[in-house]
Formats: structure tokens, C-alpha cells, sequence
């Protein structure tokens, strides 16, 4: 039998989902475009959540985790929206073939664009009665308020990560020369070269000593396990554990660090201009965690950055705030 996923976590998904097609159904009409949302990979990625009894449970976890990737892009559509992006660009974001495992698809270059976007917006405007303009509508991937250029680089292979610190460094060199921008951030999406595996076994072990640690709690309580739904409670009492957090973060951080700074060394250092006050690095990555015939999947995104190590003090704090700001984890 196969395990049951999270019936309520694929409910919220799929709703937000109709949302997205419908966002994106309206975008297609006001275009005039030929494209029909029904031949689109979102579309049949509806039709797979529809017949999700047909998948593998690792399968069915990875989608729900794609189906949340891309409901992270309805903030682009709604009217009060601090991000400036064209119609064009939006609509790219559909591009592609519809696979679970989409990771190394070209359209992840302007996915990533859009993700960034939408993390700046949330950053710089959190509790802001002024709010900042977040522009992807120039030569720049984003200009945050005319002050900060952003440069992002999908990496899709290890052999190409230094030429695309370079290539963003040079970048954001360029954009302040030419006025866009006072300084700017080199911003690298490296999911393709950790070693998701090795995380998720990590994750997992961790997660079976905890849960045998839970399920002693509760027979010393004479708290009895018998129904999928308190499976299923006590899977999210170990997910939402404080310490399991904090454990699985750090280790999921250091593996991106690792990864990062194997392949940024003294050579790469030496290029940053001083106009580039940091480059972060993110990876995402889907999860999920079983009990009895009950399963919950956990998408996760982790961060790490590198500060330019020739600006002030005052300069490094305020980078790092920023940087900080951005919401990752479990």
C-alpha cells in the first residue's frame, strides 16, 4: 500500500494553483497570445495532481513541491505589486517541458529572476510605510529602488559556476558605471550541484530518532497512535521541532557552503569589484518524511552568502541585514 501524503498540505497547493492558472489564463487573453493554457506544462502538471494515485510517492512529494514553487509566483499578478516585470516575461515562466524533476530546464534562468524579485520586494518592504520598487524591466535583472542591481545566475552544471560568478560581477561593474545602480548583489542558484540525496538521507535518519523520541513521550502518557491523522500530527510535531529545524538548516547550509566555496577561491576573490557587496547562494530541494501509511512533504530552501570583504563595517552589517531578511529554511 502506498503511503498517503498530507491531504490537507495538497488541498492549500492545489488551491493556489487554480489561482495561478487562472492568473495566467487572464494574462494569455489580455496578450492576444495563441498560447492555450491547456497545452502548457502547468496544465499537465494539473492533470498529474488530478491523478496523483498514479504516482510514486517520492514523485507525488517532488510535484506538490514544483505545484508550491509556482504558486509563489501569483504576488507578480497581484494589483498592488512593488515588482515592474512585462507581460512577456511572466509569460515565459510557462515555458518548458512538463517534467517532475525539472531542475536542469532552461526556464529556471528566468524563474530564478522572478523568485529573487519577489524575496527583495518582501524584504525591503517588510513593515514599510515607503515602499521600495523593485524593476526588472531594464538591461538588469533587478534594480531595487535605483540603488542596488542585482545579478542572477542559474547554474546549471559545476563547471560553469565561476564563469558565472565572473560573468555577475562584471555585470553589476557595468550596471553602476552605466547609472542603474549605486552597488550591487551576484545572486547564484547552485540546486544542481548539491548533493540533494546525501541532505535528504540526513534529514530523514535525524528525523527517525526524533520520531522514536516523540513516540516514547506519548506511550509514557498513554497516548496511543491508532488513526492516519495522528500519524500524520505527530509527523508535523517533529517537522515544526525547533532543534530539528535548526539541525537540518545548518547541515542543508553547510553542504551549500561546501559547494560554493570549493569552487570560489583566492582567484574569484580577487575579481570582485568593490561595487559588489555580496554574493548569496541558495539551493532548494524537496523533502518528506513517512509514519505508519501517512506522509508529509516539506519543501526547503537554504541560503549562504559571501560579503565583500573590502567594505566598511557599517557597510558589511547592512548587507548582512538584508541578506538575513530573506526568508529560507524548512
Amino acid at each position: 500500500m502506498n503511503p498517503e501524503v498530507n491531504s490537507r498540505d495538497i488541498e492549500d497547493t492545489i488551491n493556489d494553483y487554480h489561482m495561478l492558472l487562472d492568473n495566467f489564463r487572464k494574462l494569455i487573453i489580455s496578450e492576444g497570445s495563441k498560447i492555450k493554457i491547456e497545452n502548457t506544462k502547468l496544465f499537465k502538471y494539473k492533470k498529474l495532481i488530478d491523478n496523483s494515485q498514479n504516482l510514486h510517492v517520492k514523485e507525488l512529494c517532488n510535484l506538490i513541491g514544483l505545484l508550491n514553487k509556482y504558486c509563489s509566483i501569483n504576488t507578480l499578478f497581484d494589483t498592488n505589486s512593488v515588482i515592474e516585470i512585462s507581460n512577456r516575461d511572466i509569460l515565459k515562466l510557462i515555458e518548458g517541458k512538463p517534467v517532475i524533476d525539472d531542475q536542469d530546464e532552461n526556464y529556471n534562468d528566468a524563474f530564478f529572476e522572478a523568485e529573487m524579485a519577489i524575496r527583495f520586494a518582501k524584504a525591503f518592504n517588510k513593515n514599510q510605510k515607503q515602499k521600495y520598487k523593485i524593476n526588472m524591466c531594464s538591461i538588469c535583472d533587478i534594480i531595487i529602488d535605483k540603488k542596488i542591481a542585482i545579478e542572477c545566475k542559474y547554474v546549471h552544471g559545476v563547471k560553469r559556476i565561476r564563469e558565472k560568478i565572473s560573468d555577475g560581477v562584471s555585470q553589476i561593474e557595468t550596471r553602476v558605471s552605466e547609472g542603474l545602480a549605486s552597488v550591487g548583489i551576484v545572486a547564484l542558484d547552485i540546486s544542481n550541484l548539491v548533493n540533494q540525496e546525501k541532505i535528504l538521507k540526513f534529514s530523514q535518519s535525524l528525523y527517525y530518532e526524533f520520531l522514536e523520541d516523540y513516540k516514547e513521550i506519548m506511550e509514557s502518557r498513554s497516548i496511543l497512535v491508532k488513526e492516519k491523522k495522528d500519524a500524520e500530527a505527530l509527523i508535523l510535531d517533529v517537522i515544526s521541532n525547533n532543534h530539528f529545524q535548526r539541525i537540518v538548516n545548518d547541515y542543508a547550509s553547510h553542504e551549500i557552503e561546501r559547494v560554493f566555496y570549493k569552487n570560489f577561491t583566492k582567484h574569484e576573490k580577487e575579481k570582485i569589484d568593490k561595487n559588489a557587496f555580496a554574493i548569496v547562494y541558495q539551493a532548494n530541494f524537496y523533502m518528506h518524511f513517512e509514519n505508519d501509511e501517512a506522509v508529509v512533504p516539506v519543501p526547503m530552501r537554504t541560503m549562504g552568502y559571501y560579503i565583500n570583504e573590502t567594505i566598511s563595517t557599517s557597510e558589511r552589517r547592512k548587507v548582512e541585514h538584508l541578506i538575513h531578511s530573506l526568508a529560507v529554511g524548512i
